[in-house]
C-alpha cells in the first residue's frame, strides 16, 4: 500500500490526486508549523525543525508505484519537479525534514511507499526558502491581507485539521478569531 500524507489543503481538496477510501486520523507525529508563505499568498502548514509535534492524517493512493504518487501529488501540489514531493519507500528515501520519523512510522505499517509535501519554510518578509517565519511575520502578514487572498487565507487556518495545534495557530485564533471549522 502507498500512502499520501496530509495536514492542510490535501484533506478538504485533494484535487486529482487518486486517493482510495477516504482519510486516516493515526499518521505520523511531524513537527508543523503555518510557517510557509504560498504562492497565492496565505500562510500553509510545512514539516520543519521549529515544528510542534502534531499528528498528521494519511489515505491510500490508487497509483501502482511510488514515483507515479509522487508525480500524482506534483501535480496537485502544482510543483514545478518532483524534487519537493517528498518520499519513502523500503531502502530509499528523499533527504526532506522528517523522513526517518516517517519512515519508522511506515515501516511499522509495513507500507510500501508514502508521499508528502516537502516545501520548505518561507517567511512573507523575505520571501525566500528555508527563511522561518517568526509568529508576529506571519500574524503582520495575514492582517495585510484582502479580498480573495484574506479568504484563501482564512479558509486555509479554520479548515486545517483542528488536532493541528501549533502556537501560530493559537496566536492567529486569539488575534484574527479564525477558529477551526468543523
Amino acid at each position: 500500500m502507498i500512502v499520501c500524507l496530509g495536514w492542510g489543503s490535501l484533506i478538504w481538496n485533494p484535487g486529482d490526486l487518486p486517493i482510495k477510501g477516504g482519510w486516516q486520523a493515526d499518521g505520523p507525529v511531524l513537527p508543523l508549523e503555518f510557517a510557509r508563505q504560498s504562492g497565492e499568498r496565505h500562510i500553509t502548514l510545512v514539516v520543519c525543525e521549529s515544528g510542534t509535534p502534531c499528528t498528521c492524517l494519511w489515505a491510500e493512493l490508487d497509483v501502482p508505484d511510488v514515483e507515479a504518487a509522487r508525480s500524482a501529488l506534483k501535480t496537485r501540489e502544482r510543483l514545478p519537479s518532483t524534487r519537493n514531493a517528498a518520499y519513502w519507500s523500503p531502502g530509499d528515501r528523499s533527504d526532506h525534514f522528517g523522513g526517518e520519523i516517517i519512515e519508522a512510522w511506515a515501516i511499522g505499517r509495513k507500507l510500501d511507499g508514502v508521499v508528502w509535501t516537502g516545501l520548505p519554510p518561507k517567511s512573507p518578509a523575505t520571501e525566500k526558502n528555508h527563511d522561518f517565519p517568526s509568529a508576529d511575520v506571519v500574524l503582520e502578514h495575514l492582517k495585510a491581507l484582502d479580498g480573495e487572498a484574506r479568504v484563501k487565507a482564512e479558509e486555509y487556518v479554520r479548515r486545517a485539521p483542528p488536532k493541528v495545534r501549533t502556537p501560530y495557530r493559537t496566536r492567529i485564533e486569539a488575534e484574527l478569531d479564525w477558529l477551526p471549522q468543523d
